[in-house]
């Protein structure tokens, strides 16, 4: 049977799951797992004949058809289809033609969804996108993402003695910043979109909607190294991934890199706060693990976390922080099962151990749609504005 942490699941596979595995139908994670299956999951194909594929393509790598609760997907392609990022591993049936492809999908939230989906490796880059007409409405920035910023982007070095390593950093300084103030901060994963973010903020706190503050963007990867090092591990998952099998140790590294070299470094160049409350972590995916453990692990300095679809381990226990404890923000789609299975994990832990934590679903899947809603939304909560 296809695992239930992917859309590929199909319906009637996913109907009988809790028959066939009782036992881990009693969990609530599995019961999580098992409605996101019932909701998402595929249906046959054998209707669709290649001359009907070809006619909804055309020209085109990929395509798709709609109805009240399915969405049929057309593709050409040599092989399987990879398709990204809105649905995780829909099972394709190649039909009797050599490059020709379909998947149907019961979506039974499709006029809640957010989709958009590309094949991977199109050179044309069709992109198909979908917001149905109950989702969330599109955010003002996005209609124009390059405007120009009133606020200040800088690029910056800075050496990190826990990692011995040289590395880079995105910085957004709101309009008007004098560094002689105390500002509200946003330690950011994967933070060379700050850019990006950058006008995301922007229009929330030249609205008076949020009080403005500074974003830290801690770039990612081997590319946010400055020195020429040569690494035999993911170097992103283990800076984010507590505990990541090739480096188990470089979290830790970089949390204290984070808290004890670029945080006090900020205060001197930016003036920002050493308020914890208005210290917040965020990040996605991966970066989602991070802004999870670093509000964990150091809520004397994360007051709050937005946590945007966490993959990684479902978190079982909390550390033991002497009684101080973050806020948590947690956002994840439901067409990402295996993320929104961890979020969902966290949240439960957390509402356990007592913590002041929401959980936001989204129709969506693992693209930034959700993200950029969710970051939007969470700004007013984290940073309210001032009487």
């Amino acid at each position: 049977m296809p695992s239930i942490l992917s859309v590929g699941i199909s319906c009637s596979d996913a109907e009988s799951y809790a028959e066939d595995y009782p036992e881990k139908a009693k969990s609530a994670g599995a019961q999580t797992l098992l409605g996101l299956a019932a909701d998402t999951c595929t249906l046959p194909v054998e209707d669709i004949t290649p001359a009907q594929a070809e006619d909804v393509l055309g020209d085109k790598r990929i395509a798709w058809e709609m109805g009240d609760e399915t969405l049929t997907l057309y593709a050409r392609s040599e092989e399987t289809p990879i398709v990204c990022c809105s649905l995780h591993s829909p099972d394709w049936t190649s039909l009797s033609a050599d490059d020709l492809w379909a998947t149907r999908l019961r979506i039974k939230n499709l006029k809640q969804s957010m989709l958009h989906l590309f094949v991977m490796g199109d050179e044309d880059e069709t992109e198909l996108s979908w917001r149905g007409p109950d989702a969330p409405a599109a955010l003002p920035f996005t209609e124009n993402p390059d405007m120009p910023l009133e606020g200040t982007l800088l690029e910056e070095t800075l050496h990190s003695p826990q990692l011995n390593e040289t590395r880079k950093l995105s910085i957004y300084l709101p309009p008007d910043h004098d560094p002689s103030g105390e500002w509200p901060v946003l330690v950011l994963g994967d933070g060379a979109s700050a850019d990006y973010y950058g006008r995301l903020v922007e229009e929330r706190t030249l609205s008076g909607e949020v009080t403005p503050f500074v974003i830290i963007g801690l770039q990612s990867g081997s590319d946010a190294i400055v020195d020429e090092k040569t690494f035999n591990f993911d170097v992103r998952s283990s800076d984010y991934l507590p505990e990541y099998r090739d480096a188990p140790e470089r979290f830790d590294a970089h949390l204290a890199w984070v808290t004890e070299t670029v945080l006090p470094w900020a205060r001197e160049q930016f003036g920002i706060t050493e308020k914890t409350n208005e210290t917040v972590v965020a990040g996605k995916s991966s970066g989602g693990v991070f802004a999870l453990h670093a509000g964990l692990r150091r809520p004397d300095v994360f007051g709050q976390a937005i946590v945007m679809s966490p993959g990684g381990w479902p978190l079982e226990t909390t550390p033991d922080t002497g009684g101080k404890k973050a806020r948590f923000l947690i956002s994840a789609g439901t067409y990402e099962p295996a993320f929104y299975y961890s979020a969902d994990a966290a949240v439960r832990t957390l509402e356990e151990a007592d913590y002041d934590v929401s959980f936001r679903p989204f129709h969506a899947g693992h693209y930034i749609d959700q993200w950029d809603i969710a970051l939007h939304d969470a700004l007013a909560e984290t940073f309210p504005p001032g009487e």
